[in-house]
């Protein structure tokens, strides 16, 4: 009985090593993200102040829309390996849990029970912004917009003073 339950545990570890890695992995991208959409900013702003050929404002802006489109599919996969590992530990929540639900089943099968809070917190319309629940995938994608959007701008502009020049 205990090499099963010493199984249950080392795949548990495991598990919560592979979940721990892929999440702090998720928000170094996304920190090295927006290091690299401030620098292309910033070099966009000195190139408008600076009177340069808007062609170098036209490729920093494509820049931040690749950079924007390239993240967020870096981040889609990072989830996918974080979301492997919260399935793996909600089974495991399951296997060496209390058998019967009650008040300390939410405090030990915390994935199982986060997950169908969740579902629950995300139905709230987007029209309530007090009580709209944003989850780190929809911030995310706030920022990977509105940084494209951003280039995509900036892209427009170059193309605009090209034509006046």
């Amino acid at each position: 009985m205990d090499t099963k339950i010493d199984l249950l545990l080392e795949t548990r570890r495991y598990l919560w090593d592979y979940f721990e890695m892929h999440a702090a992995q998720r928000l170094r991208t996304f920190h090295f993200y927006l290091i690299l959409c401030g620098a292309v900013l910033a070099g966009y702003v000195a190139i408008l102040q600076r009177g340069l050929a808007p062609s170098l404002g036209i490729m920093l802006g494509a820049l931040l829309v690749f950079f924007s489109f390239a993240f967020c599919k870096l981040d889609r996969r990072t989830r996918d390996l974080i979301a492997y590992a919260e399935e793996g530990l909600a089974f495991l929540e399951k296997k060496l849990g209390p058998n019967e639900e009650g008040d300390n089943a939410a405090v030990v099968g915390i994935f199982t029970w986060e997950d169908a809070r969740t579902v629950e917190l995300r139905k709230v319309p987007i029209w309530k912004p007090r009580h709209y629940y944003l989850t780190y995938r929809r911030c995310f994608m706030l920022v990977f917009v509105m940084m494209g959007a951003l280039g995509f701008a900036a892209i427009v502009y170059g193309v605009a003073l090209a034509i006046l020049m």
